[in-house]
């Protein structure tokens, strides 16, 4: 009796697959934002871990005397442990140009662009227009004060991959 069992077993599973009758469906690769060059410079995480923060060197520009732009790429490190805030879009990396002043030590967002974790853009959305977006101040210890380190004052170059 259980030889029979066993046996009805094995011709379910060998029955199942065949019906397989065509090729195995390929997983999209996923596409980092805004690239893999060495362009890009780790900058720092948050406290936590979770967040990683790189500039895209090549993207800094003076916009005006003492203000320069920037792209940003922040990363999740884990979107399973990530604290989302309420309402917000689960995301991988968000990539976000912006605005720095070097002489109030503020900064002022232009745009972004949220991404899953493949690499496919979710939203963008684009404050260059929008009266509502200020110009902030940043204070010690933070990714802006580090961003601000690495723009203005030239520190911590030789960080990066």
């Amino acid at each position: 009796m259980r030889n029979n069992i066993y046996y009805l077993l094995l011709i379910g599973l060998v029955g199942c697959s065949s019906f397989n009758t065509g090729p195995l469906p390929t997983v999209p690769q996923a596409q980092l934002p805004g690239g893999k060059g060495e362009n890009w410079r780790y900058v720092g995480t948050t406290n936590d871990g979770q967040l990683i923060i790189e500039v895209n060197n090549d993207s800094i520009k003076s916009a005006s005397p003492q203000v320069y732009s920037f792209q940003e790429r922040k990363t999740v490190k884990d979107t399973s442990q990530f604290q989302y805030l309420n309402n917000q879009v689960h995301y991988k990396y968000i990539l976000s140009d912006w605005l720095m002043d070097c002489n109030n030590k503020q900064y002022i967002l232009s745009n972004v662009s949220i991404f899953n974790e493949l690499g496919s853009q979710i939203e963008k959305i684009d404050y260059s227009n929008n009266s509502s977006i200020k110009w902030l101040k940043f204070g010690s210890g933070t990714i802006a004060e580090l961003e601000y380190n690495y723009i203005c004052l030239n520190k911590n170059r030789q960080l990066g991959y």
